[in-house]
């Protein structure tokens, strides 16, 4: 998009008389930035105006890019990235010099806080030699922002995690001070009636890392309107606000009140459970379930001032019950054999409508019920029995970049059970395991993934806090998993993949380690190493921990040869931009996110 001549000038650009216009019932963002530009430039341009349409589009171009706060390096990213056609939308390093040179006239004279805060971050990003002034511009810009419930979720947390983030950059510290002080006032106002900001609020400065000092009267706050919000059955309010004032207590080691809000989480659980029991079965039996894991976070050194073993009682007896009344609410998705056109619309049927991320997240990873390993081996023998041609011969698998990967032997017609039948067999479960797959990515996941994304905004402490609630996940990865979980929803299934791959070893190995397997080996002089997840898998223990399906399935996608083998790809580097994006990383990132969600 680059060009060498400008043929318009501020001159337009003030002629233009462009206002940040937003649709009705919509709050400033910056797709209403983008959208009133582009729209005023098409006016523009059917009225013959081409130099002021020209100049509309450029800064329109400049509004369409995503903030990512999280990304230091990069924070303004394209709009979209089509991989498959290698093409993107504009990113900031295809402006010009003409082109910054323009964007900073317009600077000067913008008083629309979005868009000074946008031209100011990417001039202060693009142009060169940097220029500390920009970036200045661009923090005040971003925290002119009322903190208002109506605005916040809609891009007004990510201009001041911007801020902060260009404040460390810049050592901008009275700033930073000033920003981290508005915010926490608006926990701390008595005047502050809506609860849901203070909760948003909250969460925002503990995942920032500003509220430290304040931790115990933040803490006291969210106990006080967790109380209020359950008293009157906004549950889901009050186990947020629970949940982070839990965090809160354990960051100043109080003890007793960290405990009383993990209690009070599952208690919220329970009776919104209770209510929900005796019309929707279904909701009602995963409430009770979320109650179960609640509780059982509670250390056990705690539990006696709560009654917490008899509330586990009551729930799992609830849980039994809802679940077999939950059997005729369910629903089954059959796939066509050839065109999947059906099963791609029925995948965003299941996943659409639904309320809140969470709730559409549940019915994401129920999209498939995952591979039957008894099934898979029976298709296995009968696809080695009746077509025999491709049974008859070995064969030498090779991986991507020229390795020999396996051998398969030829079948033998006279020993069904013979030790190179078997190999023919385990050959072609993975081979219809990779196949099958593919035809559940395309069918079922991605379009149900793109419905959900359209629908939601999936943030990454949800999936940070479903694996806080998770009992798979272990002590002090919740984060790190977490983060994995929730590249997925960036479509960044690469970096994904190499998180996935070493936390999904360490479940496996605490799991096992759990129920009594041994997971470490000694060699002749005594040094004692952790076994690999090859090997964790091959264990007896295995199957009965997690039950023969999703050990097929692990091992088909992270440690078999002729699987997916990622584990080994990732572990050794093997992996480069195309293949870590491939089916194998979106299968075993939704696969990961399934075995985490069905855990709560």
């Amino acid at each position: 998009m680059a060009i060498s001549t400008l043929n318009f000038t501020l001159t337009d650009f003030k002629e233009a008389k462009w206002e940040h216009k937003t649709l009705e019932g919509q709050a400033p963002c910056y797709h209403s930035l983008m959208r009133s530009l582009q729209d005023l430039s098409k006016m523009k341009s059917e009225a013959g105006l081409k130099e002021q349409a020209d100049a509309l589009v450029l800064i329109a171009q400049v509004a369409s890019m995503r903030l990512s706060p999280d990304k230091m390096n990069e924070p303004l990213q394209p709009l979209f990235i089509d991989y498959q056609n290698d093409n993107r939308a504009v990113a900031p390093e295809d402006f010009s010099k003409e082109e910054l040179e323009f964007l900073e006239s317009v600077l000067s004279v913008v008083t629309d806080p979005w868009l000074k805060a946008r031209i100011a971050d990417l001039l202060w990003i693009s142009k060169k030699p940097k220029d500390p002034s920009f970036a200045r511009k661009a923090i005040d810009a971003y925290v002119s922002h009322e903190i208002d419930i109506s605005t916040w979720e809609f891009d007004v947390k990510h201009c001041y995690a911007r801020a902060l983030a260009l404040c460390r950059q810049l050592k901008e510290w009275e700033r930073f001070n000033k920003i981290k002080n508005k915010l926490l006032s608006n926990i701390n106002s008595e005047s502050n009636e809506n609860f849901r900001i203070v909760v948003f609020i909250a969460n925002f400065v503990h995942e920032q890392g500003i509220d430290k000092d304040d931790a115990e009267s933040i803490a006291i706050v969210l106990k006080a309107i967790g109380d209020s919000c359950k008293a009157s059955q906004n549950f889901s309010l009050a186990r947020d606000c629970f949940a982070i004032a839990a965090k809160k207590f354990e960051q100043i080691n109080s003890k007793t009140e960290w405990a009383g809000c993990l209690f009070e989480v599952g208690r919220c659980f329970q009776e919104e459970g209770e209510l929900r029991e005796e019309s929707q079965n279904s909701i009602a039996n995963s409430l009770y379930e979320q109650a179960l894991q609640a509780y059982r976070r509670v250390p056990k050194a705690l539990r006696s001032p709560y009654d917490v073993e008899s509330q586990l009682n009551k729930v799992q007896q609830k849980m039994e019950e809802t679940g077999l009344a939950t059997l005729d609410e369910m629903a089954l998705i059959k796939t066509p054999t050839h065109d999947i056109s059906e099963t791609v619309e029925l995948s965003r049927k299941h996943v659409s409508g639904k309320e809140k991320p969470s709730e559409a997240l549940r019915y994401f990873v129920g999209i498939f019920p995952g591979f039957k390993y008894e099934k898979m081996i029976k298709d296995a023998e009968h696809q080695m029995k009746n077509y025999l041609f491709s049974s008859l011969f070995g064969g030498t698998h090779f991986s991507n970049d020229g390795r020999v990967i396996a051998r398969v032997p030829a079948a033998s017609l006279a020993n069904d059970d013979s030790s190179n039948n078997q190999k023919v067999i385990e050959r072609n479960v993975l081979q219809n395991f990779g196949i099958e797959s593919q035809v559940i990515i395309q069918g079922n996941i991605l379009p149900s993934l793109n419905q959900i994304l359209l629908e939601h905004s999936i943030e990454r402490e949800l999936l940070v806090s479903a694996c806080y609630l998770s009992p798979i996940v272990p002590e002090n990865r919740h984060e790190l998993l977490g983060y994995a979980l929730w590249l997925g929803f960036e479509y960044e299934f690469g970096n994904a993949i190499h998180l996935l791959s070493p936390q999904i070893e360490h479940i496996v190995r605490t799991s096992l380690k759990e129920a009594g397997a041994k997971t470490r080996r000694s060699d002749e002089n005594g040094i004692t190493n952790e076994i690999g997840l090859s090997s964790l898998l091959e264990l007896t223990e295995c199957k009965s921990v997690f039950g023969e399906d999703i050990t097929f399935e692990l091992k088909a996608i992270f440690s078999e040869a002729l699987g997916f083998n990622l584990r080994n790809n990732v572990a050794h580097g093997l992996l480069d931009d195309n293949s870590a994006c491939q089916i194998s990383s979106v299968y075993a990132w939704w696969f990961t996110l399934k075995l985490v969600l069905k855990s709560i």
